[in-house]
């Protein structure tokens, strides 16, 4: 996996990391993306659901053995696990779960893909970074999980119900 399959946000925050976290910093965000784009593309959230529970079920699989051969979690076995469990990359599907709820999204779903998502990814980040998950650190990861959903969804309610818990 490289930084050029990364969107230029992402790459930047890779190219400004240790070098020693960037293959798993890069196949972190990526998993994060592939999230991000089964909720984005899902036309009927049923086969969204579907899609993340599959994913969720398949790193909790890299806890137990060979992954699938799916490029990205191979690149997720090789490069995240043991340092962060398959079970832990795969418990932010909840928190993109909540994406696929008619908007406007409530304050208790948007807290929840604040928590799961952004916190948790910002918290792993630093893990692999070598860094505490300070307080402040999720902090952040929440009001970027928040911000990236005002900044990427197309539908009106939903980015105003994401900048109004912001």
């Amino acid at each position: 996996m490289n930084a050029e399959a990364l969107d230029p946000v992402r790459a930047l925050a890779v190219a400004y990391s240790p070098a020693t976290a960037r293959p798993g910093l890069r196949a972190l965000l990526a998993l994060d993306e592939r999230f991000a784009r089964i909720v984005r593309e899902a036309r009927d959230p049923r086969l969204g659901e579907i899609k993340l529970v599959w994913w969720r079920d398949a790193l909790a699989g890299l806890d137990e053995g060979e992954p699938p051969a799916e490029p990205l979690l191979a690149a997720a076995a090789e490069e995240l696990v043991p340092e962060l469990t398959g079970a832990a990359l795969g418990a932010a599907e909840p928190a993109w779960r909540a994406l696929l709820t008619e908007p406007p999204l409530s304050d208790e779903l948007l807290a929840l893909h604040a928590e799961g998502r952004g916190a948790r990814l910002f918290a792993q980040g630093a893990a692999l970074c070598g860094v505490a998950p300070e307080a402040w650190l999720r902090a952040a990861g929440e009001a970027w999980a928040l911000g990236e959903i005002a900044g990427r969804q197309g539908e009106t309610a939903r980015r105003a119900s994401a900048l109004a818990a912001e």
